[in-house]
């Protein structure tokens, strides 16, 4: 559900159910208010994941982002709260994680982009987790 509110202002809130390749599957309810003014976005998001019998995993995150033309932008991402992750023989964990990203896209053509990230991710007492992911995306 998404409201467009006057000077830039943008609500949301839903429910996603992602299923990932081992055997996590998660349900994610979240809020978010973003406000555009001109060539900037900036987000917050209140989200709670559960899987099965697990705990809830609340989280929070803020992003800030520059957009540079109309469809490309670079931005940074802070979130802290809890996550859901499948650490393979440690199984399913409800982790305590704080990360930080830098983050984009670069429109090629009108149906291509290149996306980047890089970031930080701390899960507490386990080991942090860094790296750089690149891709294309392609729209249909």
């Amino acid at each position: 559900m998404k409201f467009n509110l006057e000077d830039g202002w943008k609500l949301q809130a839903g429910i996603r159910h992602m299923q990932y390749s081992g055997a996590l599957q998660t349900r994610v309810g979240f809020f978010t208010v973003e406000r555009y003014w001109e060539s900037f976005r900036t987000s917050y998001s209140y989200q709670v994941e559960r899987s099965g019998g697990t705990a809830l995993a609340p989280s929070h995150v803020l992003q800030f982002d520059y957009l540079y033309s109309r469809r490309d932008s670079i931005g940074v991402s802070v979130a802290n709260g809890r996550e859901l992750a499948d650490f393979g023989p440690l199984g399913i964990l409800n982790t305590e994680t704080r990360n930080v990203a830098i983050r984009g896209q670069h429109w090629l053509k009108p149906d291509w982009a290149l996306t980047f990230q890089a970031g930080y991710n701390n899960h507490g007492s386990l080991p942090a987790q860094q790296g750089v992911r690149m891709g294309l995306r392609h729209s249909f």
